[in-house]
Formats: C-alpha cells, structure tokens, sequence
C-alpha cells in the first residue's frame, strides 16, 4: 500500500501514515551533539531550533573549557549580552569576551547605533584594561603590551564611527591617569 503502513490486530485494521519523518532529526543528532547536521537539519521555518542548537553548542565548548569557541558560538544564539558576559566574567575569562562582543558587534546591523556604541564602549574598557595589566611586564610581556597597543590601535581606527568620543576620551583620560 502506497503511502503508509497498515497493521491488523484482534482490534481491527489501522492505517499508520508518515509524513515529515525528517522534521524531528535535528532533535536526533542535537541529542548526539553533532552539532554542525543538528544545525543543517533545522527547519528554515523555525529560528528557535537553531538557536537551541548553537546555545547547546556554545555550553559543550564552554564546558570542555573551548571558551573561544563558546564566545562566538554564544555570539550567534539569542541570549541575552548580559547573561553570556556574566558568564565569561564569573569564569575570568575576558579574552573570550572580547570575541564574543567582537562578533556581537560584526553580526549587528548598523540601524543599532546605540548597542553598537555600548559594545564597542565595553571593548574599549576591556582594551585598557588589558594594556593596563601589561604596563611594567619586561621581556616577552613587553611584546604583548605592544601587541595589545597595535590591537587597540586598530580597533580604534576601523570603529571610531561607533564610539561616542566624550566617553571614550573619558576612558582613555581616566587610564592615562592610573598610569
């Protein structure tokens, strides 16, 4: 019989019909944590699928201690800034939230003007802070303070559109004087 099974029994005949077989597997390989076909099988239909996928994601790298690739797999889940960046900072890991606001901050549309400010506000905190830890360390800490300084640099100059100047002169005056 085309398309469906039957089964008889003492109750009487049944006709089982299967349609959409495919549309739980994602569910399947979730479960198996093999992340990158959970994410091919998601329905185009149903963003909150992907997003279930990539925050499973993002906590199985968090867990192993892949805390970079946590950051930009969490960069593409719809979780909260906040709850992924208190995360990061209760772990100390504040590399990985660079990244993370990093890809927040590459992934958000230019109509978010102020969450693009506050992004690129918080990075540049972070900037200082790490120059600041850097500041005084001699033999090879001196290159990282002068690749952390060649980083903030950069940054500087491909996102000034995004930062609001009085408060980063702000920042920057009240780091010139810790110094």
């Amino acid at each position: 019989a085309q398309g469906g099974l039957w089964a008889w029994g003492e109750g009487g005949t049944l006709r089982v019909s299967v349609n959409r077989e495919e549309r739980h597997m994602w569910r399947l390989h979730l479960e198996a944590r093999d992340f990158e076909t959970a994410l091919a099988c998601c329905s185009p239909g149903a963003p909150s699928q992907r997003d279930l996928v990539l925050a499973q994601h993002a906590e199985h790298e968090l867990s192993r201690g892949a805390y970079t690739l946590a950051a930009r797999q969490f960069a593409k889940t719809g979780k909260s800034v906040e709850e992924v960046a208190l995360r990061f900072l209760s772990l100390g890991q504040k590399g990985a939230l660079q990244t993370y606001l990093f890809c927040k901050l590459d992934a958000m549309d230019e109509r978010h003007a102020m969450q693009g400010t506050l992004l690129c506000t918080w990075l540049t905190s972070l900037f200082l802070e790490r120059l600041e830890g850097a500041r005084g360390l001699e033999g090879s800490g001196r290159g990282e303070a002068e690749a952390a300084a060649a980083e903030f640099r950069a940054f500087l100059s491909e996102r000034h559109r995004r930062l609001s100047r009085p408060t980063t002169y702000a920042l920057l005056e009240a780091a010139g004087r810790h110094a």
